[in-house]
């Protein structure tokens, strides 16, 4: 059987690797910042958003504004100083947002704030 990484190869993380977690969702430790343009994704676009190096894994995270703000809200992270978010232990979830371009919801990562819970497979409308 062919696994979601195995069709869809991706050097970053994505809602379907977190969701199978369960709603406590994944602990990493931020390795480092990498800046906007720096990297590419595999269609050879450049990444726009800082990317979030996590110690001891193998994908990162491309960080939306949703995210960076979720870790300086609930992390005490420096907003003026991303290197400074070296060292901070965050939890990643999956939880139903509404698409902004397609009107639909879907799974997206996010922070999740100390104590939150995310959404399981059965809740999006997926098989367990």
């Amino acid at each position: 059987m062919t696994s979601f990484a195995e069709a869809y190869p991706s050097d970053y993380l994505c809602a379907a690797d977190i969701i199978g977690q369960g709603a406590e969702g994944i602990k990493l430790k931020i390795d480092r910042i990498e800046m906007p343009g720096a990297a590419k994704f595999p269609d050879g676009k450049p990444v726009t958003k800082p990317i979030i190096h996590f110690e001891k894994a193998k994908k990162s995270l491309v960080c939306n504004a949703t995210n960076a703000k979720r870790i300086v809200l609930h992390y005490g992270a420096n907003s003026r100083d991303l290197d400074s978010w070296k060292g901070i232990e965050i939890r990643l979830i999956c939880e139903m947002v509404r698409n902004p371009l397609e009107g639909c919801k879907t799974a997206a990562i996010r922070v999740a704030k100390p104590g939150q819970k995310g959404i399981t497979i059965n809740e999006t409308g997926g098989a367990a």
